[in-house]
């Protein structure tokens, strides 16, 4: 279970721009391979973050990131210093009257001396799922112990592709190609990877998205259904 509490000052820069600085009170008790435990700490970080899209209901071109920084230390009631840089960002390019494409990335940084487990499991890095590698189940890739228990990573990085097709002003289809995984370090990274084929229908309130997805390079490939709803960018 994770409880926090934060307060943070933010402050638009122009252009969609938003910039921000936290204080972050976190309280997780969880469970780990067969072992108990318990974190709190207090951690500050820096958000930035872009928005421009030509329009919100039914873009057609436009794009998205966020930047974060964020960290703690043992005076702070962590167990072990450590800093994060965390970065996400899609794009929206038209190709033809009908065909746009859409790129997107997602990457995250640990800089640790001590060992991953003295990082409470919320504030590691897994991947998989509907906004990661789709093929694959949410949080199913990263690191494992000696069990086979995915405990999450240092290290992530995840980009997509994806091809959409217009069909009306409110549905289109798309074909997707996802790759990435959490690791902890580069000598040890794999690359899961996972394609598809998707319906898109667009509503005031955000697109929904429904997309089969089938893993690629495995003995037994998967076939995965995602359905999600929220704006795109």
């Amino acid at each position: 279970a994770l409880w926090t509490m934060e307060g943070e000052q933010a402050r638009s820069l122009g252009y969609g721009i938003v910039g921000s600085a936290y204080l972050q009170f976190r309280q997780e008790d969880f469970s780990e391979s067969g072992q108990e435990g318990s974190s709190t700490l207090f951690m500050p970080g820096l958000r930035f973050s872009q928005r421009r899209v030509d329009n919100l209901i039914r873009p057609h071109k436009g794009f998205r990131y966020a930047l974060e920084s964020r960290g703690s230390g043992q005076a702070l009631g962590a167990e072990s210093n450590f800093l994060q840089l965390l970065g996400n960002g899609d794009m929206l390019i038209p190709l033809t009257t009908r065909f746009s494409l859409l790129p997107r990335v997602q990457w995250g940084v640990t800089w640790q001396k001590d060992p991953l487990t003295d990082l409470p499991p919320s504030l590691r890095f897994y991947a998989g799922g509907d906004r990661s590698v789709r093929g694959y189940a949410y949080q199913s890739l990263g690191p494992k112990d000696s069990s086979g228990n995915v405990i999450g990573g240092k290290h992530l990085l995840v980009g997509s592709l994806e091809v959409e097709y217009s069909i009306t002003q409110n549905w289109s289809t798309a074909v997707f190609y996802d790759v990435g995984n959490a690791f902890n370090n580069f000598e040890d990274l794999t690359w899961p990877q996972s394609a598809g084929l998707g319906v898109r229908y667009y509503t005031p309130a955000g697109p929904v998205r429904v997309d089969l997805a089938r893993q690629i390079n495995v003995d037994n490939p998967a076939l995965r259904l995602v359905v999600t709803i929220g704006f795109a960018l």
